[in-house]
């Protein structure tokens, strides 16, 4: 789905990436799969996408911090505490998804949350019985807080800067995964309209957001 340049990270550089026309559509192949399953329920999930036309400009106020895996996400905001397992490249190159609607994953040749750059988190909207575990995530506000634990012990603070939806077919590759000057997390799930032949939606909703403290 996406090929950076190198699977190594360096904690003091951001990362770079290679986005070729190929890769563009593995990456809109790989977010098409968080949703693609004959059984999943809609049923329970908001009824429409409010996304406010609010946003923030990111911040810098919280600095970069060295490179630890995520282990668990917390937004108090929808109510979400969980642990978050790692995603890496499956053999064709596409970005691998949860194989479970209530997991969580990184990915794992980015950034880590509060590096220089660009950090990626995938989840479900939708699963067999109710939401998945980004079931909610549409509700959430600029302003928001989403608390990512670390390896090293640290805790690293995002504010929501904005919420987005884009067509699945014109995916906003260079947004999410381009070279940022800030310590940057998006957060990524389906949304738009479901089609219940093929139980797909036809949108992917963003959530960009910075870091703004340690503790």
């Amino acid at each position: 789905m996406l090929r950076p340049l190198s699977k190594g990270r360096n904690p003091t550089r951001q990362s770079t990436w290679l986005i070729t026309g190929f890769s563009l559509l593995l990456i809109i192949a790989g977010l098409f799969m968080l949703t693609r399953d004959k059984g999943i329920d809609t049923s329970t999930l908001p009824e429409t996408l409010d996304l406010s036309e609010e946003s923030l400009v990111p911040t810098t106020e919280g600095g970069v911090l060295a490179e630890s895996a995520p282990t668990r996400i917390r937004i108090q905001a929808i109510e979400l505490d969980t642990n978050i397992i790692e995603l890496g490249l499956k053999e064709n190159n596409e970005i691998e998804v949860p194989k479970r609607y209530d997991e969580v994953g990184w990915y794992k040749y980015g950034p880590t949350p509060g590096e220089l750059g660009p950090s990626v988190i995938l989840g479900h909207v939708a699963a067999e019985v109710g939401p998945g575990i980004f079931g909610y995530l549409r509700l959430l506000e600029p302003g928001d807080l989403v608390e990512i634990d670390r390896e090293d012990g640290s805790t690293a603070i995002f504010r929501v800067d904005k919420l987005a939806s884009y067509p699945q077919n014109t995916f906003p590759t260079s947004l999410v995964y381009g070279d940022i000057d800030y310590a940057g997390l998006r957060l990524i799930t389906c949304t738009g309209k479901f089609n219940e032949e093929d139980k797909t939606f036809n949108m992917n909703l963003i959530v960009f957001t910075s870091l703004i403290e340690t503790r």
